[in-house]
């Protein structure tokens, strides 16, 4: 089988979205990596939790910065802490908020080609996505979430995004997938895949497969 994670996708298509600046690739990957801590901290007990995803992001910003190729200096680093902080604040009147990751799943398409899909959420019924930015009229976003929503059958998308002036939460809800969208997914997922997946046998993913004879 030709396997594949959904980001290389969404890439292929949307490139010409995804051109962010260097920082903003730089905060968009810690403040992703710091709600789910939050949400950890918080289902765990923590009192301070928000103080903890903040001391996270504090302790591992140099690092992500360097992985990267940037060399912060003071006052992007200060910058980033107080974004963070705003943000993170605002994340705790989202409905993301106290949820956790999901496990990997594999889209199976056909027997030929299996997609990679995690969700930043799952609540049990909806997937949730959260993007540091505006998401209205985004394309690349709304196809990503379409991809996850083909690995959470029947699922509703709760899109969380944030207003770059007041850093205020911006709550989309998105309906499941239509059968027109859906095939015209996989077909494109499959056509990619057979090209540049990795030949892989899968091993302990739930699995959600899917075939495209007969679609139109």
């Amino acid at each position: 089988m030709k396997t594949f994670p959904a980001w290389m996708l969404v890439k292929n298509m949307f490139e010409h979205e995804l051109s962010g600046s260097p920082l903003d690739i730089l905060f968009g990957s810690i403040f992703d990596k710091a709600t789910v801590k939050m949400n950890y901290y918080y289902k765990r007990g923590v009192n301070d939790f928000l103080e903890a995803a903040l001391k996270y992001i504090s302790s591992t910003l140099d690092d992500e910065a360097a992985m990267l190729g940037i060399q912060l200096m003071q006052n992007q680093r200060n910058n980033i802490l107080s974004r963070g902080r705003a943000m993170l604040d605002a994340f705790k009147s989202t409905p993301a908020f106290g949820l956790l990751r999901p496990k990997t799943r594999l889209i199976v398409i056909d027997d030929l080609v299996g997609i990679y899909v995690q969700p930043d959420f799952y609540d049990g019924e909806n997937i949730y996505e959260v993007k540091t930015f505006d998401p209205r009229g985004v394309n690349y976003v709304k196809y990503q979430v379409r991809l996850f929503q083909l690995g959470y059958p029947g699922s509703k998308a709760i899109l969380v995004g944030f207003d770059k002036a007041t850093n205020k939460p911006i709550i989309l809800t998105i309906d499941p997938i239509n059968e027109m969208d859906k095939n015209e997914i996989l077909r494109h997922a499959l056509s990619y895949g057979l090209i540049n997946g990795i030949d892989e046998e899968p091993r302990n993913h739930i699995i959600v497969k899917y075939s495209t004879k007969g679609s139109t």
